[in-house]
């Protein structure tokens, strides 16, 4: 080959070439044990927000409406508690 052939492999460029994927394996392992190690409230700022609001969301009607009349009832008790209202 040419000296100044663009595709000619000298030792300084293997080494090079060695120390960049040393590099991107050492990136990857970094990755990897950050992913492993993080706490439940990292994952959780992670969530996007459909993802949040998705869980958020009840899974059917009848869930929904159990969801808010439990509120309701527990709203009520409240006021009654609060007001000292006993039922007549």
């Amino acid at each position: 080959m040419a000296p100044n052939d663009k595709n000619e492999k000298t030792p300084g460029s293997i080494v090079d070439t060695a120390i960049d994927s040393a590099k991107g394996g050492m990136d990857t392992a970094r990755a990897k044990i950050h992913e492993a190690t993080k706490t439940e409230e990292q994952k959780e700022a992670e969530k996007s927000i459909t993802d949040k609001v998705g869980e958020a969301l009840p899974d059917s009607a009848e869930e929904a409406g159990s969801k808010l009349g439990s509120a309701i009832d527990s709203g009520v008790q409240q006021a009654k508690d609060a007001f000292d209202i006993e039922k007549k």
